[in-house]
């Protein structure tokens, strides 16, 4: 889509964005999917509005944030015994 405010080619657009990461805020997820935690964000987030009791609290906005970060650390961390368990030549001091 054009815009008058953008005074640069789609080309030279694409290629300021080419390998760009980025992190930005998406609090739930749009699509009705469910998680790794078997959980849809509808779910999630009736969940958390029960557990909170209704008040506001702060981080409402980025609680689920946080709870993806915890489920990413869990999932690194089994994966990572995983890994060191399968080629550890553990042996007992008994």
């Amino acid at each position: 889509m054009a815009d008058p405010a953008v005074d640069c080619s789609p080309g030279q657009l694409i290629e300021a964005v080419e390998g760009h990461f980025d992190t930005g805020i998406l609090s739930i997820n749009p699509r009705s999917e469910r998680a790794i935690s078997g959980w849809l964000p509808s779910e999630f987030t009736a969940a958390y509005k029960a557990a909170a009791g209704g008040r506001h609290l702060p981080g409402d906005t980025i609680v689920s944030q946080g709870y993806d970060a915890v489920w990413a650390l869990a999932l690194a961390l089994n994966r990572t015994q995983e890994q060191l368990t399968g080629e550890c030549q553990c042996h007992s001091v008994v």
